[in-house]
């Protein structure tokens, strides 16, 4: 007997975790789920995502892309030439922008979330949230935390 497909319960769809991600990036569109953003990721986001995502961070660009380990030549010449960033850049991006964009789901507020970011967490073994995001499985962890505290699980 075949399963029925996993559905995502309408309230927690992602579709606000999207729209929210897409904000703090300045993108010109809503993607429509996962999967297109995944496609945006592989054709490459535009160079100048970086200058929201820093603007909607409270960082400078040069923070940013330190944090994202992007060589600060490579986003200069991007920008210049108005090329998109490479897949690699994007998905970057993308793992920091959609972070951010839960933690304020979440938390309810920008500037929360960008506290919560860089405040250090037991429950994150003291680490700072932002730290943990270089790797696929850090993300996963801090993710996986945004999820207890939104259903109401403090550490």
């Amino acid at each position: 007997m075949p399963r029925p497909a996993f559905r995502a319960p309408p309230e927690r769809s992602g579709v606000s975790s999207l729209q929210e991600a897409a904000r703090v990036l300045g993108l010109r569109r809503v993607p429509a789920n996962e999967l297109e953003l995944a496609d945006m990721a592989r054709k490459g986001l535009p160079s100048s995502t970086l200058s929201r995502l820093s603007g909607s961070l409270g960082w400078t660009r040069a923070a940013l892309i330190e944090q994202l380990g992007i060589a600060p030549r490579t986003v200069a010449r991007r920008l210049t030439r108005r090329e998109p960033l490479s897949t690699t850049e994007s998905e970057r991006v993308l793992r920091l922008a959609r972070v951010l964009a839960r933690a304020i789901e979440v938390l309810e507020s920008q500037d929360a979330a960008k506290q919560w970011l860089q405040e250090a967490s037991t429950a994150l073994g003291e680490r700072k949230p932002i730290d943990l995001l270089a790797t696929d499985i850090g993300t996963e962890v801090v993710l996986n935390e945004l999820g207890k505290i939104d259903h109401g699980f403090f550490a």
